[in-house]
């Protein structure tokens, strides 16, 4: 979208804005000079809808501004009343053109940024991650620099490990190149190790209801190349930080304010453990299990556990 415009902290500017961002500061102060008290009231005698300016944190923001500049338009054309400071940043026919083509592109970067956001079964691997980025810069390389999401980025910290983990998830581990092999050498499979049959593994699709097996169709390929692999699944590999920072989040809500003298070594990392685990609960019994088989708890403390089991066990289901 271009470069923003900076200050030194004399008010000199140090740096020009160009590409989109003049006209994004715009509609920006547009709507600040929507939001005082005279012209929201004019504002608000046709239509409901309010102003809404952009949050320097949130890059998303933009784009919902500019929605919302759209959403407005028409009903600042009706009034013809305004102030100048109102009037001189309205947009002309051609910067609504403009801005027009970037709200389009801005759409499509919104919606790649919140599928990268999924959890749970939602939640994308490297190779789809790296499917959408190629696509962006095959689609807006030529418009936008994207330095940052090519495949070539200064930023990665380990390209072979990253490459390495790309190839293997679209198995095509003989492309591999020897520091490819090297930086995945700790996923490789154990020679030793158990594998499922392919009696196993139809006696599982037997198993299975008929609207189940139909889902896992489309898994097929991916098991038999699995099967046929030198390495394990590496699905794991996360391609974000989205579960980190939710992880974040959470300990925030439960280190409060009102309990900061709770011990983070004991008790803060065993809610999060559980809360972070919650979909491999299969019973609260297997969670008494767990706080009964800690290192400190006597024998009686766990005889009086058993005592009490099955209060615990409807309090935690009802957790």
């Amino acid at each position: 979208m271009g470069r923003e415009e900076r200050k030194n902290r004399k008010g000199v500017v140090t740096q020009e804005a160009d590409g989109f961002q003049p006209l994004i500061r715009k509609i920006d102060l547009l709507m600040g000079e929507l939001k005082t008290l005279k012209n929201a009231s004019l504002l608000r005698g046709k239509t409901d809808k309010y102003p809404t300016r952009r949050n320097d944190t949130r890059w998303g923001s933009i784009l919902q501004m500019l929605l919302k500049w759209f959403q407005l338009r028409e009903a600042v054309s009706q009034i013809a009343v305004w102030p100048p400071s109102v009037v001189e940043k309205i947009p002309t026919a051609t910067e609504n053109q403009a801005l027009q083509s970037l709200v389009s592109n801005l759409k499509k970067f919104e919606s790649v940024s919140k599928t990268m956001q999924g959890a749970g079964p939602n939640r994308l691997n490297l190779l789809q991650v790296r499917t959408l980025f190629d696509k962006l810069v095959a689609d807006f390389g030529e418009q936008y620099p994207l330095t940052h999401i090519r495949r070539d980025a200064t930023i990665i910290n380990n390209p072979n490990f990253e490459n390495g983990i790309l190839i293997i998830l679209d198995g095509r581990e003989d492309e591999m190149t020897r520091a490819e092999k090297s930086a995945c050498a700790i996923f490789l499979k154990d020679p030793d190790g158990d594998q499922q049959t392919e009696a196993e593994l139809a006696e599982e699709e037997d198993d299975v209801g008929y609207a189940a097996s139909i889902l896992r169709t489309s898994q097929q390929a991916k098991r038999a190349r699995g099967s046929v692999s030198a390495y394990k699944e590496v699905d794991h590999v996360s391609p974000q930080t989205v579960i980190v920072e939710r992880l974040f989040g959470k300990a925030k809500h439960i280190m409060s304010p009102l309990r900061r003298k709770m011990d983070p070594d004991c008790s803060l990392n065993m809610l999060l453990f559980l809360k972070a685990n919650r979909k491999l609960w299969a019973n609260a019994r297997i969670i008494q299990k767990i706080l009964n088989d800690r290192p400190g708890v006597d024998a009686d403390d766990d005889a009086l556990a058993d005592e009490s089991e099955d209060e615990t066990i409807e309090d935690y289901d009802d957790a």
